[in-house]
Protein backbone atom coordinates (compact mmCIF):
# COMPACT_ATOMS: atom_id res chain seq x y z
CA UNK A 1 0.00 0.00 0.00
CA UNK A 2 1.37 3.43 -0.89
CA UNK A 3 0.23 7.02 -0.51
CA UNK A 4 -0.77 6.71 3.15
CA UNK A 5 0.28 10.26 4.06
CA UNK A 6 -1.86 11.76 1.29
CA UNK A 7 -4.80 9.54 2.25
CA UNK A 8 -4.48 10.48 5.93
CA UNK A 9 -4.47 14.16 4.98
CA UNK A 10 -7.53 13.65 2.78
CA UNK A 11 -9.62 11.94 5.47
CA UNK A 12 -8.62 14.54 8.07
CA UNK A 13 -10.82 17.06 6.25
CA UNK A 14 -13.88 18.40 8.14
CA UNK A 15 -16.38 16.55 5.98
CA UNK A 16 -15.05 13.28 7.41
CA UNK A 17 -15.27 14.32 11.07
CA UNK A 18 -16.88 11.63 13.20
CA UNK A 19 -19.64 14.02 14.31
CA UNK A 20 -20.71 14.65 10.73
CA UNK A 21 -20.50 10.98 9.82
CA UNK A 22 -22.61 10.13 12.88
CA UNK A 23 -25.26 12.63 11.84
CA UNK A 24 -25.38 11.44 8.24
CA UNK A 25 -25.41 7.72 9.04
CA UNK A 26 -27.56 7.69 12.15
CA UNK A 27 -24.84 5.85 14.04
CA UNK A 28 -23.52 7.26 17.28
CA UNK A 29 -19.95 8.56 17.41
CA UNK A 30 -19.29 5.91 20.06
CA UNK A 31 -20.43 3.15 17.69
CA UNK A 32 -18.22 4.49 14.91
CA UNK A 33 -15.20 4.59 17.24
CA UNK A 34 -16.00 1.08 18.52
CA UNK A 35 -16.21 -0.30 14.98
CA UNK A 36 -13.00 1.46 13.92
CA UNK A 37 -11.27 -0.09 16.92
CA UNK A 38 -12.52 -3.56 15.97
CA UNK A 39 -11.25 -3.12 12.42
CA UNK A 40 -7.90 -1.77 13.58
CA UNK A 41 -7.20 -4.42 16.20
CA UNK A 42 -9.05 -7.49 14.92
CA UNK A 43 -6.97 -10.58 14.26
CA UNK A 44 -9.06 -11.56 11.24
CA UNK A 45 -11.34 -8.93 9.72
CA UNK A 46 -13.23 -9.31 6.46
CA UNK A 47 -15.52 -6.93 4.64
CA UNK A 48 -18.70 -8.30 3.11
CA UNK A 49 -21.39 -6.53 1.13
CA UNK A 50 -24.39 -7.36 -0.99
CA UNK A 51 -25.88 -5.96 -4.16
CA UNK A 52 -27.36 -2.98 -2.35
CA UNK A 53 -23.88 -1.52 -1.94
CA UNK A 54 -22.97 -2.26 -5.55
CA UNK A 55 -26.11 -0.59 -6.88
CA UNK A 56 -26.28 2.45 -4.61
CA UNK A 57 -25.95 6.08 -5.65
CA UNK A 58 -22.36 6.26 -4.35
CA UNK A 59 -21.58 2.57 -4.95
CA UNK A 60 -18.08 3.00 -6.34
CA UNK A 61 -17.05 5.36 -3.55
CA UNK A 62 -18.55 3.09 -0.90
CA UNK A 63 -16.67 0.06 -2.19
CA UNK A 64 -13.47 2.08 -2.57
CA UNK A 65 -13.80 3.10 1.09
CA UNK A 66 -14.12 -0.54 2.16
CA UNK A 67 -11.13 -1.50 0.03
CA UNK A 68 -9.11 1.35 1.56
CA UNK A 69 -9.96 0.08 5.05
CA UNK A 70 -8.80 -3.40 4.07
CA UNK A 71 -5.55 -2.05 2.63
CA UNK A 72 -4.86 0.05 5.71
CA UNK A 73 -5.16 -2.94 7.97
Amino acid sequence: TSGFAAFAEFVARPEFAVERVATETGLSAETIHWLAGKIATGKAVSFWWTMGVNQGYEAVRTIQAMINLALLT
